[in-house]
């Protein structure tokens, strides 16, 4: 199984302890996607931001991603 970084553009495999991020230049790119809507916080995957009262939305309307998190 590929462990990747789950940030928007970086594509390095995991080592060691790591566990989501390769760096903490990653994590803070992921917690901005995600805060700012341009990420799902589910699937990892690109969206398209979605206002919502107080921000945006930061989960996306894929069937797979519902799916997804209603088995969790």
């Amino acid at each position: 199984m590929e462990n990747k970084c789950k940030a928007l553009k970086c594509e390095t495999e995991l080592t060691g302890s790591q566990r989501d991020y390769c760096s903490g230049r990653c994590k803070q790119a992921v917690k901005y996607a995600v805060k700012t809507g341009r990420q799902c916080k589910s699937c990892w995957k690109p969206t398209k931001p979605t206002p919502a009262m107080g921000g945006y939305t930061h989960l996306c309307e894929r069937k797979r991603c519902i799916k997804g998190r209603v088995a969790q």
